[in-house]
Parts: structure tokens; sequence; C-alpha cells
């Protein structure tokens, strides 16, 4: 097996193994936050703080996108 066939395969059966009811609950959880004006807060230390930072990002402008209620940054 080539390298892509296997790191597809990997990744495949890594995608498998998410449980859906997990990640609908985490989205219902950002979306009371986000009605109610709670905060959000992330954090990580070392690449982990790069991943935290890339997160919220992602949160603010990408779930945010073309909807009529936004995440808003932390000022």
């Amino acid at each position: 097996m080539t390298f892509p066939q296997q790191y597809k395969c990997e990744l495949l059966k890594a995608i498998e193994t998410i449980e859906l009811d997990k990640v609908n609950e985490a989205i219902e959880l950002f979306r009371d936050a986000r009605a109610n004006g709670r905060h959000i807060f992330v954090c990580g230390n070392g690449g982990s703080a790069s991943t935290a930072s890339h997160f919220a990002c992602d949160i603010v402008k990408g779930a945010s996108f073309n909807r009529p209620s936004r995440f808003a940054s932390w000022r």
C-alpha cells in the first residue's frame, strides 16, 4: 500500500470514530452561548495554544459568516 493510500485509509478510520451526537451536543452548546451572550474560552500551551487560537478565529470568522447572529471576539 502506498503512503497516500495508507493515509487515506487511516483518516477514514479516524473519521468513522467521530460520535456525531457529541458533535451535535457541542454545536448546541455553542449556539446557546451565542444566543445568550455567553463567553467561550479556549486555551492551550505550546502547539495547543496555536490550535486554540486558530479555533477561536474559525468560530469568530468562519462560523459567523453570513449569519444574522455572530460570535464576537473578546475585547
